[in-house]
């Protein structure tokens, strides 16, 4: 193939006027200089795949007809005529290992022109599972409102729905699953969308979502004609960047770390001491102005943005500083990663560890742990720096009464905590903790007089 498209050039070139020498076609890649022209692809029929980082679907059901174009960038178009259903996306798969507390804030920042005609969606669309929940947030549509009428309340300038679909497609084949809408009541087409302000704005509804699957920016049309195009495109997911550049032009894919106590020479250095990280003692040496290399008694873990590979901790942040590796390629993506000993790790309750003799795992008010009984209780290990620290509870009683937990770091008690009433709130204790590494955080129920129950959702530890 490539040996007849170099033919082709030169009979093409040879035919414009211009001479070349053989040598001039030495190491010459035909595909690589049509590459521009394979920058945006289109589709007609369903497909689903990836294209500079980003993850894109065309799906449709049936009738009419309608095209996506997808750009290297996560810019995309599409037009449709008389389809029954038909949705054009591009965004971030997540597997649905994850809920999206555990993946960070994501947001997305957009520039667009819409023209829906009478029931399309100009949306940042996807799916959850455990529970399955298909979710919609509107930033605009034709003269069809979707949403139902089953309100559930607004924020921030959307008004939250809540509708069921029984016996219809999903991610998971033909199921029952509810929907989420939150509907702009003033309809835009560009601006920065919250997407984690709004899960949470659902979640304080009793709208819980499950372990994401995927967050997309889409165009979807209902028995309708109309066009979008989706002219610039960022989507920020925890420390992590994609897009950010505009239709026709190439953004560029970085990853961003600083060091605020390391010089960025590229030389190498060594010393002796404490690792900055987890307090463990070593000899240790850094090279170029990225990694810190410790040595094999470092006891430092991936939570606590080290990892740790064939006896070496390989150490990516400081004590109270911020550690960045910036490395930078032409190309269509910017992702940041980021990690510092003060940023703030979220940890699911389900997710850790049970014990006592009642503790269980719940599904409503929300999916977490309940305490039944005095000594039940979860646990975590985290690695934790020094100085003062903050660990944030979110939970409830199953009553109007005083359900109590002690908080408990490396086996001591730094505070307790209670929640009164069957709604969740948030509560945070600070303590000074005296000496780095790693510690065993529980939440145990105490002072149980068999009238309530704790329910534990998640922790945040900063």
């Amino acid at each position: 193939m490539k040996k007849s498209m170099l033919i082709l050039l030169a009979i093409l070139l040879a035919t414009s006027g211009f001479m070349l020498s053989c040598n001039e076609f030495e190491g010459f890649d035909g595909e690589e200089f049509l590459g521009a022209s394979r920058a945006a692809e289109n589709f007609t029929a369903n497909k689903t795949g990836s294209k500079g980082g980003w993850d894109y679907e065309y799906w449709k059901d049936s009738g009419g007809s309608g095209t996506m174009t997808v750009n290297d960038n996560g810019t995309f178009s599409g037009n449709w005529s008389g389809v029954n259903n038909i949705l054009m996306r591009v965004g971030k798969k997540f597997g649905s290992t994850q809920s999206h507390n555990q993946i960070g804030n994501i947001s997305i920042t957009y520039s667009a022109s819409f023209t829906p005609g009478n029931n399309s969606y100009l949306c940042v669309y996807g799916w959850s599972k455990d529970p399955l929940v298909e979710y919609y947030i509107i930033e605009s549509y034709g003269s069809y409102k979707p949403g139902g009428s089953s309100q559930k309340g607004t924020w921030n300038g959307y008004e939250l729905y809540e509708t069921t679909r029984t016996n219809q497609p999903s991610i998971e084949g033909t199921k029952t699953f509810k929907q989420f809408w939150a509907i702009r009541s003033s309809k835009r087409t560009s601006g920065t969308i919250d997407v984690t302000g709004i899960f949470n704005a659902w979640y304080d509804k009793g709208m819980s979502l499950g372990k994401m699957y995927e967050v997309a920016l889409c165009l979807e049309s209902w028995q309708s004609t109309g066009s979008g195009n989706i002219s610039s495109y960022s989507l920020k997911y925890g420390n992590s960047t994609l897009g950010g550049g505009s239709s026709g032009s190439t953004s560029s894919n970085t990853t961003t770390t600083t060091n605020n106590n390391t010089s960025s020479s590229s030389s190498s250095s060594s010393s002796s001491g404490n690792c900055p990280g987890c307090g463990k003692s070593g000899s240790w040496k850094w090279g170029g102005n990225t990694t810190s290399h410790w040595a094999d008694n470092c006891a430092c873990t991936w939570n606590e943005a080290h990892s740790y590979s064939n006896g070496t901790c390989k150490c990516g942040r400081t004590n109270g500083s911020t550690t960045t590796t910036t490395t930078t390629n032409t190309n269509t993506n910017t992702s940041t990663t980021t990690s510092t000993s003060s940023s703030t790790v979220t940890v699911q309750a389900e997710s850790m560890t049970k014990a006592g003799k009642y503790t269980g795992n719940i599904s409503s008010p929300f999916q977490g742990v309940a305490l039944y009984a005095n000594d039940d209780k979860i646990s975590t290990s985290q690695n934790l720096a020094s100085g003062s620290r903050t660990i944030t509870v979110r939970g409830a009683s199953n009553n109007s009464s005083s359900a109590q937990i002690k908080v408990m770091v490396g086996g001591s008690q730094v505070g307790t905590i209670s929640f009164s009433g069957t709604s969740a709130a948030s509560k945070t204790i600070t303590f000074n903790n005296s000496s780095a590494g790693s510690k065993t955080i529980e939440l145990v129920c105490i002072n149980d007089n068999n009238t309530w129950d704790v329910f534990i959702d998640y922790i945040e530890i900063k």
